[in-house]
Formats: structure tokens, sequence, C-alpha cells
């Protein structure tokens, strides 16, 4: 595959054809991706990228897995694709298919040959780099989102800088000329670069054309003057003045060698031995550092997190584009010295350039301003390493062009961004790989090769932190007798006990530098942060722990000092590490435990308020109501209600397993019940398991019987999702025991309701039946008259199985009837769609199904949107229109999947199945069966089974394998009178005809009468 995003977004196969997405969010869902190339981005970073600027809906982030699966499809897996992580999706790919990523690798390709004084190499690269351009803008005509512009400045900005670049390489060269005519019509697109005049003034000057060269100084400075009110910038005056007297120097001879007597500081330190990956890191800086002028980076991250290597590293590789000189200062602004001041600084740098100590002033702007005047006119880099402060850098940045500066700092360093124009280059820990190649070339190919899952689990632990993974090799390599499982139990039992080497206090006293540097509220806010149990907190949960409202401050400035990281607006989280140094802290901060609990208690409250907004008729326990009243913020509606708890579900599931092994038994039940409610419609299956289990956990301990009633419930629910119909059963019969013993009557209808479902899908039409009208019973009698539709609207579902699809119809027309009235969301018009198909009425089937899967899409209903998928690719197949049957049935599969509804994803791939071979691809609709009989093997959903059966007979009955499709078939039938499955008796009945039809056997007669008699009496309308 061919990735482009220079001009319009491009998808093409390695042959050229191109690949066209039909939704603009899909295409917008690709741009981003591309973008973000290679690296996980987060599902909540994505919804509020492609719902830019808007309200993102409920129905969002189940819209987002339809995107993904359609572009996952529209890519492929050969050599690229989407890969599902955490939360997360990411596109992979080679970086050389991916046009932007090969342009910022030529360039800086270009940047170090223009630094190695290579113009014929630089001018080429540059060329190439530019030549992958298609258009003016970053996926010219999407529209992305505004989040997004700075990196499309980034890579516009670096377009332009490429173009200037190859243009002075072609100077070089000798195409003054040329490139004089190229400037002209560049410069009317950028009047404002300051860099393309002096180009073009160059350019005229070596083609003999002085006096042009002066106009161009001229037309530039009006022009300066008009539009911005400034003056030219240094270099371009200097230029000027350099064009007034003819200086020699600027036909393009060499520069002069320095004399011997001129002292040259080579003062960088070695580089880190086995430095590894950062290379999209190192090009960044070595690109920006080749820039014209005085650029400045500022390598900002954790401590630890690798920020001198880099910076020693990239300093090294450019040092030949600085031959005055490479200056080496560490500024102590994280360290047990006192932090360098300027003046001493400064000394230290003046001195290194060849000036007397007595000739250096006491005072900083003097001094400062010596330093200026000696970088003038030369090429030195500036290391400036571990920064404090914004303070301790400015007075040392140089003022002229030739000059650069290299700064290190854990502070973000903002106004040097701001207002001294660097450029920010926050640092991450290292991908998994890059982790792990540290920590073999540290450790030993061997001993890494020995225990390949433990290495990664062992780089995990060390959070890919490179100062910890470098600790934790080094342990390593001086205890032979360690194996890394060993090792892996001593950093399990406290990781930041285990990163020492031979007592010094490693990645701990790191972090300590760090902390001590904090104020005291922000030391207080940081403290507290380690009692949290989650994996993130919001600005709102983090006021609650600090017990005051002027926070956002305080998170700021922990952000600042990368303590702490703001993934997304006004969400924060911790590095492992630093989630750990900040743990051991709270546990000896007396505040941290009433802080913890003050927070766990504003979670219930305001969770059980988003749940009543969200899901008012689901069953909850009795005092939810209290709870919710509770509550100091309430929601508008139900999708902002769901909004918030899908934003703060991991946090709210950890609360509840940490309660349940340490801390309020009671919280834990209390908020599992809350959370079984947005479960019910997201089913996001570990964490719906691990809650209901440790609710129960928790609610037996207590020995409560109503916490033990809503935990068995739950779990009843997620084991129905698994399709583990066995322990669903048991549950639900543990739930309606339980909830009869208190009282709780309306539990006990749900559980017989959802009973039913459960013997539903074992395709026991019978028991199904006398469980849901034992629900429906119950209902009534409560007065629940949303319950009492619920019901028997599922009731229709033994009754479709067995044939009765009018009465099916009818009653999921009552059970909408009360939809309509209560707002109690239900699964009528899916039901209603699908037996309006069978029935052949394929134009009320069709409006249903649309409006159902509109409804589930805007009430984030996970569990609804594939089966409502499936249901339209089952009535686009009987219309013939097989295209859009199978986007609908492949939609399906994927979804069901990724969520792990296995019963949904079995179902849909029948359906596949069945519009592959209406399209004549026999072979891959019986491996589509084939998957499905191999998936469900075993008695659970049988009706599905029996419908994969009957699919494969029809497979090889096009396949040609008659004995076996007749076997496959007779299998069906058999099956399906014994359990009353009618329509899909009439299914076997037809296949059986169509191959006794083939062979010429007069058996097909009989078969068609048979199904003719059961769509007689059914009214299916078999699709023939």
């Amino acid at each position: 595959m061919r990735f482009g995003l220079l001009g319009p977004l491009s998808l093409r196969t390695p042959d050229g054809l191109a690949i066209q997405l039909a939704r603009r969010k899909e295409r917008q869902l690709s741009a981003i991706l591309l973008l973000r190339a290679n690296r996980f981005v987060g599902v909540d970073e994505l919804l509020q990228l492609l719902w830019d600027g808007e309200r993102v809906p409920a129905s969002a982030q189940a819209n987002l897995q339809t995107y993904v699966a359609h572009c996952r499809r529209a890519i492929g897996d050969d050599g690229c694709g989407i890969e599902t992580g955490e939360r997360s999706y990411r596109l992979w790919a080679d970086p050389g298919e991916i046009d932007h990523a090969a342009f910022e690798g030529l360039v800086a390709q270009g940047f170090q040959a223009s630094a190695a004084d290579d113009p014929a190499t630089a001018a080429r690269l540059f060329d190439e780099a530019l030549g992958l351009w298609r258009g003016e803008a970053v996926a010219e005509g999407l529209g992305l989102p505004v989040d997004l512009q700075p990196e499309v400045n980034r890579l516009t900005e670096l377009r332009l800088s490429a173009q200037a670049e190859c243009l002075a390489a072609r100077l070089e060269l000798g195409q003054a000329r040329e490139v004089a005519a190229e400037l002209v019509p560049l410069i009317g697109k950028q009047p404002l670069r300051e860099r393309l005049w002096e180009l073009l003034m160059l350019a005229r000057f070596r083609d003999g054309r002085q006096a042009d060269a002066l106009a161009a100084f001229e037309e530039a400075r009006t022009l300066l003057d008009e539009e911005l009110g400034v003056l030219p910038g240094a270099g371009l005056r200097e230029l000027h003045q350099r064009i007034l007297r003819a200086d020699p120097a600027l036909s393009g001879a060499p520069d002069p060698v320095p004399s011997a007597g001129t002292p040259v500081p080579r003062q960088l330190p070695r580089e880190a031995t086995a430095f590894t990956g950062r290379r999209a890191e190192a090009d960044r800086v070595l690109a920006a550092l080749s820039r014209p002028g005085s650029p400045i980076v500022v390598i900002d991250g954790l401590g630890g997190v690798g920020k001198t290597s880099l910076a020693v590293h990239t300093a090294h590789r450019l040092a030949s584009h600085f031959p005055d000189g490479q200056l080496y200062l560490d500024l102590h602004g994280y360290s047990d010295a006192a932090p360098m001041r300027p003046i001493e600084a400064l000394t230290r740098l003046l001195r290194a350039l060849g000036v007397n100590s007595d000739q250096i002033p006491d005072d900083d702007a003097e001094a400062t301003g010596l330093l200026r005047t000696r970088l003038s006119g030369r090429r030195v880099l500036l290391v400036l390493d571990n920064a404090g402060s914004v303070d301790q850098v400015v007075p040392l940045l140089p003022g002229c062009p030739g000059s650069a500066a290299l700064v290190t700092s854990r502070d973000r360093l903002g106004s040097v961004i701001a207002r001294h124009g660097g450029v920010r280059l926050p640092l991450a820990e290292l991908a998994p790989a890059d982790a792990e190649t540290l920590l073999t070339e540290i450790a030993g190919a061997d001993r890494i090769a020995a225990d390949r899952p433990g290495a990664a689990e062992l780089a995990r632990l060390c959070g890919h932190l490179p100062l910890a993974l470098r600790v934790a090799a080094a342990n390593l390599a001086l205890h032979p007798t360690w194996s890394v499982e060993y090792y892996l139990g001593l950093l399990r039992e406290g990781s930041l006990a285990a990163l020492t080497v031979d007592g010094d206090a490693g990645v701990r006293a790191t972090l300590q530098l760090s902390y001590t540097r904090l104020d005291p509220a922000a030391g207080r806010l940081f403290r507290l942060l380690g009692a949290l149990v989650g994996p993130d907190v919001s600005a709102d949960a983090a006021a609650v722990l600090a017990g005051s409202a002027g926070v956002r401050a305080l998170l700021d400035r922990l952000c600042a000092a990368n303590l702490l990281q703001e993934p997304s607006p006004h969400r924060y989280s911790m590095h492992d590490l630093v989630q750990e140094y900040a743990r051991e802290l709270s546990d000896d901060d007396a505040e941290a435990a009433s802080a913890h609990e003050r927070l766990a208690g504003w979670y219930l409250t305001v969770a059980a308020a988003a749940a009543r907004t969200a899901y008012p008729h689901i069953q909850r326990l009795p005092d939810a109501a209290e709870l919710a009243e509770r509550s100091p913020r309430g929601f508008a509606d139900r999708p902002a209600a769901q909004a918030w708890l899908d934003a703060e579900l991991q946090n709210l599931v950890a609360l509840v397993l940490d309660a349940a092994e340490r801390g309020s038994r009671s919280l834990a039940w209390r908020l599992g019940d809350v959370l079984r409610c947005h479960f019910l419609p997201r089913a996001p299956m570990l964490e719906w398991r691990a809650v209901a289990l440790a609710s129960l956990a928790a609610a037996e301990r207590a020995a409560d019987r109503w916490g033990q009633t809503s935990a068995c419930l739950s779990l009843a629910g997620v084991a129905r999702r698994q399709t583990r119909y066995e322990e669903a059963v048991e549950f639900l019969h543990r739930t309606i025991d339980l909830a009869a013993e208190i009282g709780w009557l309306d539990c006990q209808a749900a559980a017989y309701n959802n009973l039913g479902v459960v013997h539903l899908e074992l395709t026991e039409p019978q028991q199904s039946s006398a469980a849901l009208r034992a629900a429906a019973e119950l209902f009534r009698r409560l007065g629940d008259v949303a319950g009492e539709g619920l019901a028997l609207g599922n009731l229709g579902g033994p009754y479709q199985d067995l044939g009765r699809l009018r009465e099916s119809i009818e009653l999921a027309r009552r059970e909408l009837a009360v939809e309509v009235k209560s707002g109690h969301p239900s699964n009528a018009l899916s039901n209603m769609a699908s037996s309006h198909r069978m029935l052949g009425e394929y134009d009320l089937a069709l409006a249903e199904a649309r409006e159902a899967l509109d409804r589930a899409y805007a009430g984030g209903n996970n569990w609804s949107i594939p089966t409502v998928l499936e249901v339209l690719a089952c009535i686009h197949r009987d219309l013939g229109d097989l295209a859009t049957a199978l986007e609908l049935a492949r939609q399906a599969v994927t979804i069901a999947a990724d969520h792990g509804f296995r019963r949904t994803a079995a179902e849909s791939r029948v359906t596949l199945g069945t519009i592959l071979a209406l399209r004549g691809e026999y072979a891959a609709a019986a491996e589509e069966h084939e998957r499905v009989l191999t998936l469900l093997d075993g008695p659970h959903s049988l009706r599905v089974r029996l419908l994969a059966v009957v699919g494969l007979a029809e497979a090889y009955r096009g396949l040609g394998r008659y004995a076996e499709a007749r076997s496959r078939a007779e299998e069906a039938l058999a099956d399906t009178r014994r359990h009353q499955l009618r329509v899909v008796e009439a299914d076997a009945a037809e296949v059986l005809a169509r191959i006794h039809a083939d062979l010429g056997d007069p058996a097909a007669a009989e078969y068609r009468r048979l199904q003719a008699e059961i769509c007689a009496e059914t009214g299916y309308r078999i699709l023939s």
C-alpha cells in the first residue's frame, strides 16, 4: 500500500489502484491515523478529533468502530493495517510507504548533507522530497481537525524550509541564474520569509546583478515595514552590507579556516552506550537545528526518559555543521547541586570561547551581550543540558544567525518556545521493541533471547523508561545467576526498590529531584494523586481529591514539570514509575486516605446520577435513587451521562476492584450495580466480568444479600454475552432465589426475562416462553408497564423460531408501543424487521431495520448494532442487492468480533456465507460456515449452528460435493424437527430439494412439498 497526505488523501494498492473511502469521517480517520502512523491513538482523542469542535454524540464510539472496520477492510493487512490496542487504534505501515514520513526522512537527510557541505546530495534529496507533494496543502480539501493544525503547520513549514534549502544547495552548485528565476514566484507566495529574500539577493549578486540584489533588499525592507512595522532581520541587513561592499566571500568560495592559535571548543560528552531508537526524534532535532538563522530546540520530558542521550547523540551528528565549536553545559536545574546561576554559566561559555576571566563582566546583561558578540559570525552549537527554568536559559541563547542552541529540561520552558521561537520536542518513553533492544545490548543477547516474554514484561514494568531499562539491564549484567524471571519477581515486589545498581538510588532519586522542586501546593496535589487507583483523573475529580476548586493551575504546574501528562483536554495521567513514586509519598501522607475516601464517594454518587439519566428503566438497587440525589452534578440528557460514564469507566472499574480487595466492600457492590446499567448496552466484556466478580466477592464477604443478588444478575448478563450459557443459567436461578428471599421483585422479574432470552439462544423455545411469561406476569403485578412490554417483546423470539411470525410481530408492536410511551429502549424494531423479512414484506422490514440501526447508534448500544446490521444484510440479500448485503454482513462480523460477542459474530458469519454462496463463491462460503461450526462446537447456540449446517450443505452443493451436502442437510432437517425450528426446517428442506434436483432424483419433489407446507403454515417466504 502507498499512503498519501501531501495533497489530497490518497490510498493506493502496490500496483497503483486507487482505494476510495465513501464517508468523509472515514477519510478523516485515515488522515488522522496516517499523521500519527505507527503510534496508537486513543479512542477518546479520535472522538474529539472526528467531531472537531462539535458535541460528541452518544453513538460516536459505535460509529468510530464502524469507520475503523471500513478503513481496515479497505487498507487490508498485507504489510500494513489498522491494529486495535487498549481503547486505541494504530495504523502500522513501513514509513517509506507513507508520503509525509518519507518526506520528513528525505528532508532530514538533505539537512545532514548540507551540514556536511555536500550541496549536490542535498539538492537531490530535497528535490526528491518536494516531489512527493501532490498539492498545496496537507490532506487538501478534506478539512482536518483544528487540533491537528500544529502538525499540518509543521509539515507545511518543513516544506517551505526544504524549498529554501534546495535552492540554497543549487546556488552552491553554481545555478545562480536559475535559482533567482525560481525565487520570484516563490516569494510572491511567501513574501514575509526573509530567508527567501536572502537567497534572491545572493543569487542575483552571484549572477553579476549587484544593483538588482540591492533592489531586492529595498523591496523586502519596504514590505516588512508596511506589513509588520519591523526592520529586516540581522541576517538580511548583514547580507545587504556585504553586497554593498562587494564582499568577495559572497562569491561562493569556502570559509577561511581558523588560524592555528584560535581555540575551537569541542566539549560534547561521549555518547551513551547502546543508544537505541529515537530515530524520528533525532531526525526532527537535526532538521530543526539545520535551519537558517539561530535555531533553538527544547527537548523536555520526564526525568530518565533520555533527553541528555538524545541531545548528545544529535549534537555529535551535527558537529561538522558547527565548525567553530560545540559547547556543553550542565545547568544543574534538577540536581543535588544548586542550579547554575546565569552569570556562572555565561562565564564558563565565554572562557570556552577564549575570553580571559578578567574581561568577563559581572553583570548578567553585559555578559550576555559579550557572549552574543563572540558568537556573531561564527557557527557554534550550544548544548544546554538539565535546565531548570527559563531564567537559566534565555541569557545563554545566541542572538545572531549561524549558531544554535539545544536545550534539555524536565520543564516545558514555555517562554523559550513562545517568545524566542524555540521548537519543542516532548520526549516520551521508548517503543516496546526499542526498549527490548536496549535491554539486549546491555544485558546480553543470549540472556534476553532465553526469555522473550519475560523481557517484554521487564520492559513494561520499567515503563519503557530508558533510565529504568538501563538500570534493570545493568542489574542482569552484574548478576549472571539471576534469570529474567527472578528479577521480574523483585520488580513486582516494588519496581522503584529494584531499580537501583550497587546502592545507587537510581530511578527513585531522579524522580525525587523533580518532586522537591515543586512548590508546596503542587507537591501536596502530587502526593494525593498517588492515592488514585485508576489510570487517569479529570480536572473535576482532582479538585475533589484536593478538596478545593483552584486545582487547574496546580495540574498545569505538574504537567510543566513532566510529572503529569495531559493526553486529552483536562484529563491527566502519570507514567507508571511516577505513579509508584507518588503512591509511596501518599502512603506516608496522613491526608491521603481521607482524600481517597472523598473521591470514591464522589465517583459513586455522580455515577449513580449518570446511570439514572442514561438508563432510567434498568433495575438498580433500591437506594440507587438516594445516591443519585446526593450527586454534586447532574446530566442534561442521556448522551451527556453516557459520555461521562465512558470517560470515567476505567477509573470506576479500578475503584470497584480496589474497594473489593482492600477498601469499602459496600462501595464495591454498590458501584458495581451502577456500572451494570452501563455495561448492558456498551458490553465491555473484560471490565464487566471483572467488576461483577469483584462485586459478588465483596457482597459475600459482607454477607449482604442485596449486593449478592445484583452481582449475580450482572454475572449472568456477561456470561450470556460470552455464550457461557450454563453459567448464565446458574447465576440467573441464583438471582431469582435471592431476590425472592429479600423481596426484590423487580430484580426477580428481570432475572426471569433474562433467563427466557438465554433459553431462546440455547434454542429451547418452550423453556424460553415459560420464563418470559413468568417475567411478564411479575412485571404486570408490579405495575411496570415497560418491563412487561420488554418481556412480551422478547417472547416474540421463541415465537419466531416456532414459525409463529405474525404473533411475533404483534408482540414486538406491543413492546414498541411501551417504548414510545416510556422511553425504555428495546429490540422491538429489530425483531419486527426480522419477522417481516421472513414473511417477504421487505419494505416494512427495511424501514424498521434502518430505524433500529439509527436508534442503536444514537443510544450507543454496542450490543444491538451488529445484530441490526446482520438483519439488514439478510434483507438486502433477499432483495438481490448482494454488494450491499456483503458490506453489511462484514461490518456486523467485525463489530461483533471486536466486542467479543461470539454468538452475534457467528450468526453474522452464517449470513455472510449465504451471501457468498449467492455470488457463486462457494469455497469462501463453505469456509465461513465451517468456521462457525468450529467456534460454536457444543450444545449452545443450536439455532445458529443449524443455520451454519444448512449453509454449509448449500456451499457443498455448489462445489459439487453432493454426498457431503446431502449428509449435512439431512442432519439439519432432523435436528430442526426435533427442536421445532420451523423456519430453519424449511431452509433445510429447500437445500435438500436443490441437491436432489441437481442429481435428477425425484425425491426433490418430496422436499419441495415439505417446504411448501411449512411456508403455508408460517407465512415464511423462502429465498429460492
